[in-house]
């Protein structure tokens, strides 16, 4: 029969067990949300630095598209070396920040996953939706999307209405009222300023739309960055939570794991006890009865 102490002290065991392998799992899956977060504010760390470093680029792209007038061959040569070490300077600037620039070519395709449209321009000389000039280059940091280029798209030019030719009443009229002419001139004069003007109202409507979302998209950039900065704060402050927890459970747990080995170490003395005592006692030998 099975000792009842014996019975408790493997319930006491196996329920300890239990909880260190719960207790193991726990600290386990907090290591790795610790180091996701870990991961996730490096990016946005790596992102805020990556667009400090935009300011440097920028001005940097400015003093390489700058352009002088030299007649004379000495201050055309200083001029060369000075845009070749800028270059140079712009090149290991994208090298240290892991950034690759977005300078689209006039023609290309505009694409609003990488490029913002801050203008129109009617002309024949590029097709419908493609880019017609870029006022400033976007950047990308490994697969991250920095700053969108900001571009001017190209639009087809309007055709002008169709000049009607005159009817043989119109000629006959002009030959007997030739002020009507001169009057029919003015009008149609009159009649293209308006056409122009709708033109540049529809024009400016446009780029005022375009100005609008562009404003809207910079407030909530700085929306979703003042709300980044929060959730950061509220992170540090349940990782500092969540570190005392876990000491005070480590705590715990040490304990737990001291009164297992206690309980473990008093369990192998009873079955050594118990080995012993079920060892069979030798009987003597019956006394053999004499023979009478």
């Amino acid at each position: 029969m099975v000792d009842p102490d014996i019975t408790d002290l493997q319930k006491k065991a196996d329920h300890f067990e239990s909880q260190y392998n719960a207790l193991k799992k726990e600290f386990k899956d907090f290591i790795e949300t610790t180091k996701k977060n870990e991961e996730l504010k490096k990016k946005d760390l790596q992102s805020e630095n990556a667009k400090k470093m935009l300011v440097v680029a920028d001005s940097l792209c400015r003093m390489m598209n700058s352009t002088m007038d030299h007649s004379c061959d000495a201050l055309r040569s200083v001029h060369e070396n000075y845009h070749l070490n800028i270059e140079g300077m712009y090149q290991q600037l994208l090298s240290s920040g892991k950034l690759t620039p977005i300078n689209p070519k006039p023609g290309t395709t505009f694409d609003d996953t990488i490029h913002m449209a801050v203008g129109l321009e009617y002309n024949s000389k590029y097709p419908e939706d493609t880019i017609f000039l870029v006022i400033r280059p976007g950047y990308m940091r490994e697969s991250s999307l920095i700053r969108p280029a900001e571009v001017i798209i190209s639009k087809k030019p309007r055709e002008p209405a169709p000049i009607q030719k005159p009817s043989i009443l119109s000629s006959f009229l002009n030959r007997m009222f030739p002020s009507r002419h001169k009057f029919d001139a003015i009008e149609h004069g009159l009649d293209q300023l308006a056409h122009k003007g709708s033109e540049n109202i529809n024009r400016l409507e446009k780029e005022i739309g375009e100005l609008e979302k562009k404003i809207g998209q910079y407030e909530k950039e700085i929306h979703d960055l003042n709300q980044i900065i929060t959730e950061q704060a509220d992170i540090q402050e349940q990782l500092e939570d969540d570190m005392g927890t876990l000491r005070q459970d480590i705590r715990t747990l040490t304990a737990q794991i001291r009164d297992l080995e206690g309980i473990i170490s008093m369990r192998e003395q009873w079955d050594s006890q118990n080995r012993v005592d079920e060892v069979p006692l030798h009987q003597e030998p019956h006394d053999r009865n004499d023979d009478d």
